[in-house]
C-alpha cells in the first residue's frame, strides 16, 4: 500500500468517526482499530486488499455506500443479499484487476464462498436484484 492509498485511507477513516488513535495500519495493508468499551480494550483486525483502497476503489466504494449496498466501513448493508454481494465482488474484482477475485471480499464481509454464488447463478441463469444499479456503479 503506498502512502498516498495509507493517507487516502486515513481520511476515510476519520470522516467516519474512527480515531487515529485508535487506528494501527502495518505495511501490509493489515488494519486494527482498537475500540476501549466499558474500561477493556476489544480490537478487530481486517485485512484490506490494497487495490481496493486506491483512489478508483475509493469512488466505487462511494457509489457503493450511496446506493446502500455498504457502509462507511465498506461492510455489507444488511440488505444486500449474498447474490449481490456476489455480483459487487466480481465486478470490483474486474475493474481493479485482482488476481484473486473472490477472497479480499470474503475476508473484508466475513462471508463464505461467493464462488458457489456464481455458479449458483450460472447454473440458474439468473441475475440478483439490482443489478442494473451494480452495473451502474462500475460504469466510468
Amino acid at each position: 500500500m503506498t502512502e498516498e492509498q495509507k493517507m487516502a485511507f486515513l481520511d476515510k477513516m476519520v470522516r467516519n468517526g474512527v480515531n487515529i488513535g485508535q487506528l494501527i495500519m502495518d505495511n501490509h495493508g493489515t488494519m486494527e482499530i482498537s475500540n476501549h468499551m466499558g474500561g477493556s480494550e476489544k480490537s478487530k483486525k481486517q485485512e484490506v486488499c490494497p487495490e481496493l483502497s486506491t483512489e478508483d476503489a475509493q469512488r466505487y466504494w462511494q457509489r457503493l455506500e450511496e446506493a446502500e449496498f455498504v457502509d462507511a466501513q465498506w461492510r455489507l448493508a444488511s440488505k444486500t443479499t449474498r447474490k449481490q454481494a456476489m455480483y459487487i465482488a466480481e465486478a470490483f474484482a474486474v475493474k481493479m484487476g485482482l488476481k484473486s477475485k473472490w477472497k479480499p471480499f470474503e475476508v473484508l464481509w466475513d462471508v463464505k464462498n461467493l464462488a458457489q454464488e456464481k455458479w449458483d447463478m450460472q447454473q440458474t441463469g439468473g441475475l440478483p436484484s439490482r443489478y442494473q444499479e451494480i452495473d451502474m456503479i462500475f460504469e466510468d
